[in-house]
């Protein structure tokens, strides 16, 4: 089998319709071609779609049809009557083909095209335009981030093996002296006496 992966094809009619002949082809000799959507298949990447056996998609990916669309280098209204006859010619065939597969008759497909028709996975699901939704493999748990805290020794007099801190006793009438203004506090900080 024959596995397309689809993205979205802008280009002209010729190129896309080469496409699905071919794909037409192959499944005349017995070969299964399956289609799977990533990202979007739309305009005529929507009708490659629907020429394949087996047709999957994305979960986030999507569909988009619209009416068909034929250019052309002449812009007289004569030319313009005449492509739109035509374009509803090829319409009609691409409206029998899904009415084929989908069960749903051609009148809703020419209600629904009269603007653009995008759908997502899961209505393209539901209107029978692709077989199989595909999820992503489930992600594996990071863990729990617990903030840091600092820790907080707790001392209890009532445990051995945790003394509560030792507190410094004075001795009666004793009191604590200040360093004068303009010498260090710690007696080792400051100088020897020197003597006369």
């Amino acid at each position: 089998s024959l596995t397309n992966h689809a993205r979205s094809v802008v280009s002209n009619e010729l190129k896309p319709s080469a496409v699905m002949a071919k794909i037409t082809d192959i499944r005349r000799q017995g070969r299964k071609v399956n289609a799977h959507v990533m990202g979007q298949a739309a305009s005529m990447a929507f009708d490659v779609l629907q020429c394949c056996d087996y047709r999957t998609i994305e979960y986030n990916a999507h569909l988009m049809t619209h009416e068909e669309q034929l250019t052309g280098d002449s812009a007289s209204s004569s030319a313009s009557v005449a492509s739109g006859r035509f374009s509803h010619k090829i319409e009609k065939i691409c409206y029998a083909s899904w009415s084929a597969r989908t069960g749903r008759p051609v009148s809703y497909y020419t209600e629904q095209l009269k603007t653009e028709w995008w759908m997502t996975a899961e209505e393209a699901l539901g209107e029978g335009f692709v077989d199989e939704i595909i999820y992503p493999p489930p992600f594996r748990p990071s863990p729990a981030t617990v903030p840091m805290k600092r820790a907080k020794r707790v001392y209890d007099e009532d445990e051995p093996d945790d003394p509560p801190r030792r507190q410094r006793k004075r001795r009666p009438g004793s009191s604590r002296l200040r360093a004068p203004v303009g010498e260090p506090a710690n007696r080792a900080e400051r100088p020897a006496p020197t003597a006369n």
